[in-house]
């Protein structure tokens, strides 16, 4: 895979290109909900963690972010300050529980509008199967 090459702009307005293969990716979820009857807030916390340590040990920059599902207002003051991104993973508690279905739309067209037009978007169908998800775009 050829390494990804952005273009930076340096003090005074010189251009100069760089080549990165590291991505910057976030993982976005619910901490306490899941579609899975059997996980606790504290395996999926502890699966989604050894998933960032795992992405970062790629040498990528990963995050977890933790998002209120009653407060869709403090989740889209969180992405407007992450335009940057080059991977972004909505967990399968936003997307497959029913009641928030309007709420995983909204996320979707807030990153879409936010975050840089190559943003990938992805999914994992559990905590325990994110960094191969994430693997899937770096």
């Amino acid at each position: 895979m050829l390494p990804r090459i952005s273009s930076t702009i340096a003090p005074f307005g010189v251009r100069f290109m760089t080549t990165s293969t590291k991505k910057k990716i976030a993982l976005v979820g619910f901490s306490h909900l899941s579609n899975i009857t059997d996980l606790t807030a504290e395996k999926i916390h502890a699966a989604l963690i050894a998933n960032v340590e795992a992405i970062n040990k790629k040498g990528h920059d990963c995050q977890l972010i933790y998002v209120d599902p009653n407060d869709f207002n403090s989740t889209a003051a969180l992405v407007k300050e992450l335009p940057t991104l080059d991977i972004v993973l909505i967990g399968a508690g936003v997307r497959t529980l029913p009641p928030f279905f309007l709420y995983f739309e909204k996320l979707i067209n807030l990153i879409h509008e936010n975050c840089r037009p190559s943003t990938r978007i992805c999914f994992n169908t559990s905590p325990f199967d994110t960094a191969d998800a994430v693997a899937r775009w770096t």
